[in-house]
């Protein structure tokens, strides 16, 4: 069943249980305010998340009013707010109410042409027409079909993910349909949804803080990441080798260049590569769907809450001296003095002033086991 979430403004919305609960039987989640002030100020922060608007007649313009409500200057700013944020979202709205003189007559609501918008709020035939009417019209909007088609996928912005970032996701999946050419942009943009889900999972320690390239955290998640040990598997490797395949392609699509791998710009400017954007994008929704139900897991449960990972002992610093006879000298950071020898110094063709990491060995903490080069 689909759902809907409608913006609702009605200063008695806490007596109004009918009408709450026609709205949960039809699918609809009402978000109610009873002033003007605070609904606006929601609205601007959180429009994408809404696929109608029902508003009383009269209502309170701040939290501080008190009696009764009579005059429209509530309403006309709340349906003003609805037209400043249509270039980003039309939110189709309606009135509910019980007051008579704004049913008949009313020349703001003529003004608007919503004369066949207003529905009566003692009339439950009225109201299940109002809810049916929402829904129709609301079905009718670009944004409200995709989110609603991926609504799986759009469900980690309600509890995990910042809703602006749903806004990223919407344009992504709008650019999939279009007819236009894919550019450096699209690909960055899904790069960026990346870097939002991985600052969360840095947040909750599910990934270690000290994490900074998303290619990083990809090998994290993969528990293939050199300078942790893993006592168990964080995610499913299905989910695993997606990210990692989906940052390849993103990653190097979010740059230009001869020197990049895989040159996927160059090579969307050669053919209309669709297709591959789509399967970037449907990756992308996997990805995001798979997370929305294990940060569900991870913040309703204990037992996942184990850290999985630690880290190994990593010292930075950088090669001070290279000998003629091969053996290079690595100072840490804390000025440790290592001994590289040949062997060690000719893998990783190791230079003066070169910056890297190391770990030394547990049983002689003074000699190295292994060598990081980013």
């Amino acid at each position: 069943m689909k759902k809907y979430k409608v913006f609702w403004v009605d200063d008695e919305y806490q007596s109004l249980f009918s009408i709450r609960q026609m709205a949960i039987d039809a699918g609809i989640e009402l978000i109610p305010f009873d002033n003007a002030e605070t609904a606006i100020a929601d609205l601007k922060e959180n429009f994408l998340w809404y696929d109608g608007a029902i508003l009383d007649g009269l209502f309170y313009n701040t939290s501080e009013e008190e009696g009764v409500a009579t005059r429209q200057t509530a309403l006309m700013n709340v349906v003003n707010s609805l037209k400043e944020i249509r270039p980003k979202k039309y939110i189709p709205w309606f009135i509910l109410t019980g007051k008579e003189k704004i049913k008949n007559d009313n020349d703001f609501i003529q003004s608007e042409g919503k004369e066949d918008c207003v529905y009566d709020k003692l009339d439950n035939n009225q109201i299940r027409n109002l809810y049916a009417r929402l829904k129709s019209e609301a079905d009718q909007q670009y944004e409200t079909q995709l989110i609603h088609q991926y609504q799986d996928s759009f469900k980690i912005f309600e509890s995990h993910l910042e809703s602006e970032t749903k806004y990223d996701l919407l344009q992504i999946l709008k650019k999939l349909f279009s007819e236009s050419t894919i550019q450096f942009d699209d690909y960055n943009s899904i790069r960026m949804i990346f870097e939002k889900l991985f600052d969360e999972l840095k947040l909750l320690r599910i990934i270690s803080p000290d994490i900074k390239s998303l290619n990083g955290c990809s090998l994290f998640l993969n528990c293939r990441h050199n300078e942790f040990e893993f006592s168990k598997e964080i995610i499913h490797p299905v989910i695993g080798e997606l990210i990692y395949r989906t940052l390849n392609l993103t990653q190097d699509g979010s740059h230009s260049g001869e020197k990049l791998n895989f040159r996927v710009q160059e090579y969307c400017s050669k053919n209309q590569a669709k297709h591959l954007y789509a399967s970037t994008v449907h990756s992308l929704l996997e990805i995001l769907n798979y997370f929305n139900l294990y940060l569900n897991d991870w913040k309703k449960t204990t037992e996942n809450k184990e850290i999985a990972w630690l880290k190994k002992n990593i010292l930075s610093g950088e090669i001070t001296e290279v000998s003629a006879n091969g053996y290079a000298t690595f100072i840490s950071d804390n000025n440790l003095r290592f001994s590289v020898p040949p062997k060690l110094g000719e893998q990783f063709s190791l230079y003066v002033g070169q910056k890297l990491k190391i770990e030394p060995k547990e049983d002689n903490p003074l000699h190295i086991k292994y060598i990081f080069v980013d």
